[in-house]
């Protein structure tokens, strides 16, 4: 009960109950440059000031009218802490998987998030510890009669386009001979006509996983994919704390007339870009192929003891091996995902024991020369989203090249 200023009436508050998660499906997506939206160092789109412990923030995106879902980059900066942060619609039932997790105080951490938006274009989110938080957009996902030309997701087999640690023109184990310029802070480098990735006019985006080396000093940097020939926006993709950290995230990055990108660096020595598809443009046949369905975020695999889901003792993910999971069986808990073309999920490796990496990639294929989450030491918790192409019989393989205990969730799905 509450009674407000002014007014001798007593309210009573009463509790309606939450729904289950929206999953918005026939969803096309439209990139668009990085876009800061939210930021609680500086005061942008709330209050400055730290989230507290424990607490949840609405948070409020610049969204068109038409979208459902959205892209976007959280950050955690400043943080107190050991902790993470969970997101999810707002008015539905709160998410058991998180989206950023950090270890030590004072980290910059990234990940890219796919979040279910209310008609007010909002979503929520919850810290475990007080933190900064920042938001950057990178596009949206919207409603389409059932059919779309443009916002399609391609996928291609993985491979590394890029790899500044080698000469440009080296060849690459991909078969990219590692097209890149690198001058002044900036890595240019072609995506279109490269690695399965059509030509420009086809290509409104790439899809890729952007890998950033940091500095052997100690201190924090971050990398930023933009259209090749723009300017860099206030806006990151990865970030990186210093003494030989390695980082990686998802990316969705406009290409430019030319079918290029660019990834701007502020203290980060070298830099990855392995490409997973792209989506199409307007020059692309109707079709409902690659459009997306958005699922309340669903832990499929958890290694470690006495994992919350799955099998009573589910397979584990061996060191130096590979484990396939296959969406058709019935504990993986997503019946709709089964017979889908690819499937977006959000890797975790925890209780590192020192260099690690996971790539996860179509069953049924070779390990490809490319990683989606990477760890450099001891008793790290990382975390990347992850789009990758289901193999025969709706299998997705994982490779751990350490001792880490891997986690999955599932975040969505991209229509066949």
């Amino acid at each position: 009960y509450y009674t407000l200023n002014g007014d001798i009436d007593l309210h009573k508050i009463v509790w309606n109950g939450q729904v289950a998660s929206p999953t918005p499906s026939n969803l096309a997506f439209s990139a668009i440059a990085p876009t800061r939206a939210y930021d609680t160092r500086t005061g942008l789109g709330v209050t400055a000031g730290d989230v507290r412990s424990d607490t949840t923030r609405l948070i409020d995106l610049p969204a068109p009218a038409s979208a459902q879902a959205a892209l976007v980059n959280i950050t955690v900066t400043n943080n107190a802490g050991w902790g993470f942060l969970e997101a999810w619609a707002p008015r539905s039932l709160r998410s058991t998987t998180s989206v950023v997790n950090v270890v030590q105080p004072g980290e910059d951490v990234a990940n890219a998030s796919v979040v279910t938006l209310d008609a007010q274009g909002r979503f929520v989110l919850h810290a475990t510890m007080a933190t900064d938080v920042v938001v950057d957009v990178l596009g949206w996902f919207s409603a389409t009669p059932g059919t779309a030309t443009a916002g399609r997701f391609v996928p291609v087999e993985p491979g590394r386009l890029i790899d500044t640690r080698q000469p440009a023109g080296a060849q690459l184990a991909s078969g990219s001979n590692n097209p890149y310029v690198e001058a002044a802070g900036r890595v240019d480098l072609p995506v279109a006509g490269q690695l399965g990735v059509p030509a420009a006019a086809d290509v409104s985006a790439a899809v890729v996983v952007l890998t950033a080396l940091g500095t052997s000093a100690p201190q924090s940097g971050f990398a930023t994919a933009h259209a090749g020939g723009s300017s860099a926006p206030d806006a990151s993709n990865v970030n990186t704390n210093g003494n030989g950290d390695i980082r990686a995230n998802l990316a969705v990055v406009p290409v430019g007339s030319d079918g290029s990108m660019s990834v701007t660096l502020a203290r980060v020595d070298d830099v990855l870009v392995d490409v997973v598809g792209y989506f199409t443009t307007s020059s692309a046949p109707a079709s409902a192929s690659g459009l997306f369905t958005a699922v309340a975020p669903t832990r499929i695999y958890d290694e470690r003891p006495k994992g919350p889901v799955g099998p009573p003792n589910p397979p584990p993910a061996p060191a130096g091996g590979t484990l396939t999971l296959d969406f058709d069986d019935a504990w993986i808990l997503l019946p709709a995902v089964s017979g889908a073309l690819a499937v977006l999920q959000n890797l975790t490796i925890t209780a590192t024991t020192g260099f690690d990496f996971v790539t996860a990639f179509p069953g049924g294929v070779v390990v490809p020369e490319v990683s989606n989450v990477n760890a450099t030491g001891v008793d790290h918790t990382r975390a990347a989203l992850a789009v990758t192409k289901l193999g025969p019989g709706s299998t997705v393989s994982y490779f751990t090249f350490g001792e880490s205990m891997l986690i999955i969730d599932v975040f969505g799905y991209f229509r066949s």
